[in-house]
């Protein structure tokens, strides 16, 4: 009964380590979207210069970063909700960058996404460091925390 009883604390204890593993993973993967939106919105007002909201309207995106964006431009919805994985830091940032597109003439335009890829590829960076960092070690912790367990129910 004890062995069955550590066993379930050990995997319970995986688990934890996994979801909060998880969040440096979902961090990073909202940052490459906002990364991509942000080279795909200069592109387009570069070349094509069609309108935000036709651009807006292709994200198929499902990450809160994208719904954001989609909530802000088709309902005008300025709400962060569902972004917790965020830090305050970059929910202003993220909040601003949506309030400035769309703002002032093309080269305006051409340089804010520009300053706009430069601050992203930082937070990305930072995102990547941490994730490597402390992604895999919470996983080892939740396990090396559960065999101890394990180890003294035994």
């Amino acid at each position: 009964m004890r062995v069955f009883a550590g066993i379930v604390l050990l995997a319970v204890c995986v688990v934890i380590g996994f979801f909060y593993s998880r969040k440096y993973t979902v961090r990073k993967k909202e940052f490459e979207f906002l990364k991509t939106f942000n080279s795909r919105v200069k592109s387009e007002v570069a070349f094509s210069k069609s309108s935000l909201i036709s651009l807006v309207k292709k994200i198929d995106d499902e990450r809160a970063v994208a719904n954001y964006v989609r909530e802000f431009f088709l309902r005008k919805n300025d709400r962060l909700e569902g972004l917790g994985v965020l830090k305050k830091e970059e929910k202003e940032f993220l909040s601003d960058y949506v309030k400035k597109l769309g703002q002032g003439d093309v080269s305006a335009q051409k340089d804010f996404l520009s300053e706009a890829g430069v601050v992203i590829d930082g937070y990305l960076s930072e995102c990547v460091r941490q994730e490597k960092q402390y992604g895999s070690l919470s996983l080892k912790l939740g396990f090396l925390f559960g065999l101890i367990i394990l180890i003294i129910l035994l």
